[in-house]
């Protein structure tokens, strides 16, 4: 008996450590995706204020050549 519940404290050792492993890679995992998220809603917001500069640029350009052929 001894010898059996010896082997199941080893199983159930090995069996955490493995679990331990998992939930590392896991949270691992979920990092990596919270900082291409991050990232993806940076770069988002960056397009938006590019564009918004470029909207503007080019109301002041077409403003400039109204003037111009005037």
């Amino acid at each position: 008996m001894e010898i059996l519940d010896l082997g199941l404290r080893d199983f159930k050792t090995e069996v955490n450590q493995r679990f331990a492993i998992v939930d590392e890679r896991f949270s691992t995992l979920a990092n990596h995706i919270d900082a291409f998220m991050k990232l993806h809603e940076t770069l988002d917001i960056e397009f938006k204020v590019i564009k918004e500069q470029m909207s503007r640029m080019e109301a002041r350009l077409k403003a400039l050549e109204a003037a111009r052929s005037t």
